[in-house]
């Protein structure tokens, strides 16, 4: 799948591929001989491609990079010490031959505030220039796993048998499952109804990653901006997905400042592709509430790679489109966070769809 997209979708190539985050996690080789150890990219040379984590936290907080224990995570990390969700994720980074791997706890220095903020100004590149986003969407905490499967999930007929004829008879289950419509079946259940897709956070993550690897209850699935699959292989109805905020096919910068037809054209709709990404952002949860406008920061720095504007960070809008962005109104009774945390006529400055 993943080398089916890099070399035939023209819509999921990148232009350059040799941008690294500060930080990753050396997985070791596929034998798993080598501890996992954090890595400095400026200090190491011809790196490889990497992976990246998308999870949920959940209540209880995982292993984390903290100005007191760098050192000693850069020396080597017992797979013990990292929960089952991080774990996974080196396992399977390195069963698809990847060497690197980018978790958000481990990458960026958690107690170092200046370290967050120049981190969070290239988050959008972290997901959109990894090889593939590896996706815990049925984790709902970082110590659950997804790796395992459980058949009492699988909707299906189970019939149990054994063999007698065998030197050595046991029971046995046969599962006969109807082959699943992604576009209308268990895709939404697994995908889009899944508790990680209620996630601030994890927008962002979905709408920049140029390839996911979803892992679901019972299978899993490949989503990529052409095209989705589950893990029988059968190509899904091609369809521009939700999740896309801007297709790669499009310029990839409206850097002009001329005011021809087609960019006006342009910039009135990557404006409405911002307000509709709004709209279902607001719908999500955030452990803490004064990441709002922090957590759809880098859905911003994309579109500001693509269109003639200037975004406010304090408000979440555009400058260009302010006299529409103002338009924004509540569905029903909004909260207010305790704190300061935008201005009132900003749709940040409260919580609740809009």
């Amino acid at each position: 799948w993943i080398n089916e997209c890099k070399n035939n979708h023209e819509k999921c190539k990148l232009e350059s591929n040799t941008w690294l985050p500060s930080r990753l996690l050396d997985v070791g080789p596929h034998d798993g001989t080598q501890l996992p150890r954090l890595i400095e990219t400026t200090e190491s040379a011809n790196l490889g491609p990497y992976a990246a984590l998308s999870h949920m936290w959940g209540s209880m907080i995982p292993l984390r990079t903290l100005q007191g224990n760098y050192q000693e995570l850069k020396s080597g990390i017992p797979m013990w010490k990292l929960s089952k969700n991080f774990a996974q994720a080196v396992i399977t980074t390195r069963e698809l031959k990847l060497r690197y791997l980018w978790i958000d706890s481990l990458c960026i220095i958690q107690d170092l505030a200046l370290d967050w903020n120049k981190e969070a100004v290239t988050m959008h590149k972290v997901y959109s220039h990894a090889e593939v986003t590896i996706v815990a969407t049925s984790a709902t905490s970082t110590h659950d796993g997804f790796l395992e499967r459980n058949i009492s999930m699988i909707p299906a007929t189970k019939i149990s048998y054994s063999i007698d004829d065998i030197s050595d008879p046991r029971e046995e289950t046969l599962i006969l499952t109807p082959q699943d419509d992604v576009e209308t079946g268990l895709w939404f259940g697994d995908v889009e109804g899944s508790a990680w897709n209620t996630r601030g956070w994890t927008m962002q993550e979905r709408s920049l990653s140029t390839r996911s690897l979803h892992f679901c209850r019972n299978k899993f699935y490949f989503e990529c901006r052409s095209c989705r699959l589950s893990e029988e292989g059968e190509p899904l109805q091609s369809a521009t997905s939700q999740f896309e905020l801007w297709p790669r096919h499009e310029a990839s910068s409206l850097t002009s400042h001329t005011t021809s037809d087609s960019e006006m054209v342009n910039r009135k709709q990557l404006h409405d592709r911002w307000t509709k990404a709004v709209m279902r952002y607001c719908r999500r949860q955030l452990t803490k509430d004064f990441d709002k406008l922090l957590a759809i920061k880098s859905v911003a720095a994309e579109m500001s790679l693509r269109i003639s504007d200037t975004y406010i960070p304090f408000a979440g809008m555009w400058r260009g489109n302010l006299h529409f962005d103002l338009l924004w109104r509540a569905l029903r009774d909004l909260s207010k966070p305790e704190k300061y945390r935008a201005p009132s006529w900003s749709w940040a400055a409260m919580d609740g769809p809009i």
